[in-house]
C-alpha cells in the first residue's frame, strides 16, 4: 500500500488533517521530542538520521537542526522521545 499526502506549508496550521491514506484510513505521525543532556532541544520531529557523529532531525514542516558530537542513544515510541548522548 502506497499512500500519497500533499502537506501545503504555506497554509499549514499543524492540524495534521493532511496526514490521510484516503480509504485505507488515517496514518499517525509518531513526533518525537528530541533531548539531549536530559533538555528538549528540538519538537516534532518526524525525521532523524544519523551519520558518523553528526544526527540531523527535522519537523513535518522541514525545519531541521543538527548535533555535532551526537549519537542516537534512545527512541521511544510509546513516549514519543528520541534521545541524543554527546560522543
Amino acid at each position: 500500500m502506497v499512500a500519497e499526502i500533499t502537506i501545503y506549508y504555506e497554509i499549514c496550521n499543524r492540524c495534521k488533517e493532511c496526514v490521510k491514506a484516503g480509504s485505507y484510513g488515517v496514518l499517525e505521525l509518531c513526533e518525537f521530542n528530541v533531548i539531549k543532556e536530559d533538555k528538549i532541544v528540538f519538537k516534532e520531529a518526524v525525521y532523524a538520521k544519523a551519520s558518523g557523529n553528526e544526527v540531523v532531525v527535522k519537523d513535518i514542516l522541514g525545519s531541521s537542526k543538527k548535533f555535532g558530537n551526537s549519537a542516537i542513544v534512545e527512541v521511544d515510541v510509546t513516549n514519543t522521545r528520541l534521545v541524543l548522548s554527546t560522543i
